[in-house]
């Protein structure tokens, strides 16, 4: 914990990203991973493997995006800039690690972009006890040929969210269709674009100990239609083992990796 507030107050990070929970989140899932390395294994390989194979045939092979590229801990990078001319990686804050990581490639970059596209007008709004709720802003990325949706189409939602939650200003009906239009937002966005796009997140979520197991829905009840996205491979991401959130009860994910259909 003493690691973590100390990591906490060197990292550079703007103000709201802080307040609104973002620079302590990313830190607490590097403590994690290190942790549970051993049980993230398996996911780890997974993503890797539906990445490369996904990048691998890509017709136009000049730019990739990898949209919440995180700690890379599930990102075959060094294969990616093998693969590409110039591979971007897009979040909305880097970890120093990530940053050097990067700096070993010289076709690699580290762009900072709120995926969300409401991140500093949601805090400017808390701050100004005003209404309504932001709806999400178009994004950037149409210039790649190859773009990839990592781990985030779940998470893109929960901080905003709880924030907001938090101010008191938002009822639940308000909150409900704000996380869903994040998530529909999107996939949107992931749908226009003209290049190829792979998108690899969580479907489902289940809580076990105990005898009982208690299902979650982590897309707010969205589903990833088939008639527009194409299912390549699905795998289960031990989480957090008993032990890491809960005493006696673990934290599934069923992880599913998607190509767009043309």
């Amino acid at each position: 914990m003493l690691a973590e507030w100390l990591s906490w107050l060197a990292a550079p990070a703007p103000r709201h990203l802080r307040r609104m929970g973002y620079l302590k989140e990313q830190i607490a899932l590097y403590r994690r991973e290190k942790r549970r390395r051993k049980a993230w294994a398996g996911h780890v390989r997974e993503c890797r493997q539906a990445i490369v194979a996904a990048a691998g045939d890509c017709p136009r092979k000049a730019k990739a995006a990898v949209l919440g590229s995180g700690h890379l801990f599930d990102l075959p990078l060094a294969e990616l800039s093998q693969v590409f001319a110039e591979v971007a990686l897009v979040d909305i804050l880097h970890p120093a690690a990530s940053r050097r990581r990067a700096k070993a490639f010289s076709n690699v970059s580290v762009v900072e972009e709120d995926l969300t596209g409401i991140v500093t007008v949601l805090y400017n709004h808390v701050v100004d006890g005003t209404l309504p709720l932001p709806m999400p802003m178009e994004s950037s990325w149409r210039d790649a040929d190859f773009v990839l949706s990592l781990n985030v189409l779940s998470q893109l939602p929960l901080l905003p969210a709880a924030y907001a939650e938090k101010s008191g200003l938002f009822d639940d009906g308000d909150l409900a269709d704000f996380r869903q239009n994040i998530i529909r937002h999107h996939l949107a966005m992931l749908a226009s674009l003209p290049g190829r796009v792979c998108l690899i997140s969580e479907t489902g979520r289940e809580i076990a100990g105990g005898g009982t197991t208690v299902p979650e829905e982590p897309l707010e009840g969205i589903g990833i239609a088939a008639a527009e996205w194409r299912e390549t491979a699905a795998w289960v991401w031990d989480i957090a083992p008993r032990g890491e959130l809960y005493r006696d009860r673990d934290v599934r994910l069923a992880v599913s990796a998607f190509i767009r259909r043309a």
